[in-house]
């Protein structure tokens, strides 16, 4: 079962480039003064990977064979909820799944050193996101969770990439997604860790220009979706994506899948994704363009 949206004739489909089982090949260009380096297609690290987006993250990494870690606050129980999801779209025999306990909220620091010390991971999908929505649940999980996370990511040898998803709104104010953070500030707390890991990027960038030493994060990309609760995985048959630079939508409906394709993009093609911020929504009945395309309109952070 391949990467592909069942569209309808009015929107193109569209498919992940094929990748190699045991190795992906993954260049920086030379003129950035950045060397080329090579991903072994070592673990990929998917924090929140039993929730609902995290499962469809698994699913779209399995397709693709890519190793994968799956981190939750249970891991028997998401391993649970991962395999029953496959056996539902039919892949229950397929992907290299390894689980791990990493509980976003406490204590955070220590699990999340825990988890890389212990694993060799190159690539960071993190989806986490409050299990409930109590007052301190946003802080806990969307701010400081994620900031231990990416500390620990940051420490020993390091990361290549962490993609982070988060929320349309998180960044400038706008209708209707600015209503979301009237949920205990939120939109805030997501904003604040976007910030952390964007100045990850920038000290490790400070302190390495040439990639060659080890530690840190070497390069990030932010996902903000929109409303996720009213499509369903065959969202994509009558819906295009459609992906836009930061603070330049507030408001739609995009499926799971969809980002969690995207998630996945990201990682895969990460010239395409390198220390950008995308926000992601659909329209109907109009013509599919190529994701990949999509991601390398949207200009890159500045990092100084």
């Amino acid at each position: 079962m391949g990467f592909v949206a069942p569209f309808s004739q009015s929107v193109r489909h569209w498919n992940l480039q094929e990748t190699k089982q045991r190795s992906l090949q993954r260049e920086r260009p030379r003129a950035s003064g950045n060397p080329v380096w090579m991903l072994t297609m070592k673990r990929t690290l998917v924090v929140g990977g039993g929730g609902r987006l995290g499962r469809r993250v698994v699913r779209t990494l399995v397709e693709q064979q890519v190793p994968v870690l799956v981190a939750g606050r249970d891991p028997e129980r998401a391993e649970s909820a991962v395999r029953a999801y496959l056996r539902e779209v039919g892949l229950e025999r397929q992907g290299d799944l390894a689980f791990v306990a990493h509980d976003i909220t406490e204590p955070a620091a220590v699990q999340a050193e825990q988890v890389f010390r212990q694993n060799d991971v190159d690539v960071v999908i993190d989806v986490a996101g409050p299990s409930r929505l109590t007052p301190l649940e946003p802080y806990t999980v969307d701010y400081k969770g994620n900031r231990e996370l990416m500390r620990a990511a940051s420490a020993g040898r390091g990361i290549n990439h962490f993609i982070l998803v988060t929320s349309l709104g998180t960044g400038r104010f706008g209708w209707p997604a600015a209503l979301l953070n009237l949920a205990y500030g939120i939109l805030f707390w997501k904003r604040r860790a976007e910030l952390f890991l964007i100045d990850q990027v920038r000290r490790t960038a400070k302190r390495s220009p040439e990639g060659t030493e080890s530690g840190g994060i070497r390069q990030f990309t932010i996902i903000r979706p929109a409303g996720l609760e009213r499509a369903t995985d065959n969202w994509g048959e009558t819906h295009a994506l459609q992906i836009r630079p930061a603070d330049s939508i507030f408001g739609g409906t995009v499926s799971r899948l969809q980002v969690a394709q995207v998630a996945v993009l990201a990682a895969l093609h990460p010239d395409a994704s390198r220390n950008k911020i995308f926000e992601l929504t659909t329209e109907q009945g109009v013509q599919q363009i190529d994701p990949i395309q999509q991601m390398e309109s949207v200009s890159a952070q500045v990092l100084s």
